[in-house]
């Protein structure tokens, strides 16, 4: 990878930027989230990597309960793929 420098700055051309939109992110802003879907997700946001997968998963889990989702809806709405495989205990259908 090729850094140019900028002033006292050393920045990737533009050319190698990624840019990422994570819908949790969105969500956990969001007023017309429930309120515990928010906290989990900001909560999730700000825990090591290791522990965000619980954490979305119980997301999934409100959203899925609160807002007549399907689980696989709500899963794809907090980051999570149907089959993660990060043991967060995915949101199971009745």
């Amino acid at each position: 990878m090729h850094l140019q420098e900028r002033g006292t700055e050393r920045v990737l051309p533009a050319s190698h930027w990624v840019m990422a939109f994570m819908m949790s992110t969105l969500l956990a802003h969001s007023e017309h989230v429930p309120p515990a879907v928010r906290t989990g997700l900001l909560a999730a946001d700000l825990a090591a990597p290791s522990d965000r997968g619980p954490l979305l998963g119980s997301a999934a889990r409100i959203l899925y309960a609160q807002a007549n989702l399907d689980s696989a809806d709500a899963l794809e709405l907090v980051d999570l793929p149907a089959a993660c495989g990060c043991g967060c205990g995915h949101v199971a259908e009745p």
